[in-house]
């Protein structure tokens, strides 16, 4: 039996192209950040993720109770009408999709201290998921869009 190619995504399991899509995510960001070093240090983040000794594949957490109280308790308030809610909201879609909804790490400044705590719960868990957010709430992706048209967030404008 030959061993995967990791180098090609056509050579690798569902959860190892995961990991190759971002490092390859990674690389190109490299060519366009003007922030080198912090675009390498990312990539040193992504390369060391724990790895099965066997095969070599990537090994995804799985994701606790704690994590999903705090992912269910984030979306109860993303959709609430507090004034922190539209921060939660875009932190949770920064999550679903970043490039799109990118979330300045300053709004944390404006929730109080269980909600920061819940946000940095659901970053850890999000580092290297078991699955997607929308995918762990149980809820189609049409949801985050859903989300986002409610509290008026637009994409960004994707350049190629």
């Amino acid at each position: 039996m030959q061993a995967p190619n990791y180098l090609h995504p056509e050579g690798l399991c569902a959860d190892a192209r995961c990991a190759y899509e971002r490092q390859r995510a990674a690389v190109q960001a490299v060519r366009r950040s003007p922030n080198y070093s912090a675009v390498i240090a990312g990539i040193q983040a992504v390369s060391t993720w724990p790895r099965n000794q066997t095969t070599g594949e990537v090994e995804m957490k799985k994701t606790s109770h704690e994590q999903m109280e705090a992912l269910q308790l984030l979306w109860t308030v993303a959709n609430g009408h507090s004034g922190q809610c539209r921060y939660v909201a875009q932190f949770l879609l920064g999550l679903w999709n970043g490039p799109a909804y990118p979330f300045d790490l300053t709004n944390l400044r404006a929730l109080d201290g269980e909600l920061v705590d819940a946000c940095l719960t659901v970053l850890e868990m999000d580092s290297c998921p078991a699955a997607e957010v929308h995918v762990l709430l149980g809820l189609p992706s049409e949801n985050f869009a859903q989300l986002a048209q409610d509290w008026g967030i637009k994409p960004v404008a994707m350049g190629g």
